[in-house]
């Protein structure tokens, strides 16, 4: 029996206007896999995780998380989470609050004994330890 994917494109294509910014894509991600885009700047890496993240909408086709199709399901309803080429951090948190948003949002709901343990933890990956 084959696994569900963790992510789905199928026949996904994305428009702004009379300019085509993905065309057809049909991908399956295995599940836990560690996957990588890469192209030039404008072949659509980032409309892709746009779209698995709920920011934009798919022109046609259908983009599917652990099986479900995400048509209409806002980006705080999925179950995934993305960082953004651009800052985008909530002014009014502290670093390790903004570090920790996502864990927030997490279902099953994670103590926050166990939330603050991890953004510490990915504070100190990148030896930012002590400023959160």
């Amino acid at each position: 029996m084959t696994a569900v994917p963790d992510i789905e494109f199928r026949g996904v294509t994305k428009r702004y206007g009379s300019v085509t910014a993905v065309s057809g894509i049909d991908l399956a991600i295995p599940p836990s896999a560690f996957v990588a885009l890469l192209g030039p700047s404008g072949c659509g890496k980032t409309t892709c995780l746009r779209m698995i993240g709920g920011f934009e909408q798919p022109s046609e086709g259908a983009v599917f998380i652990r099986g479900r199709d995400m048509a209409g399901t806002p980006p705080y309803r999925r179950p995934v989470n993305m960082v953004f080429q651009q800052y985008a951090l909530f002014p009014h948190l502290d670093v390790e609050d903004n570090i920790a948003y996502g864990l927030r949002q997490a279902r099953p709901r994670l103590a926050p004994r166990e939330i603050s343990l991890r953004a510490g933890e990915a504070l100190a990956m990148v030896r930012l330890a002590g400023y959160g």
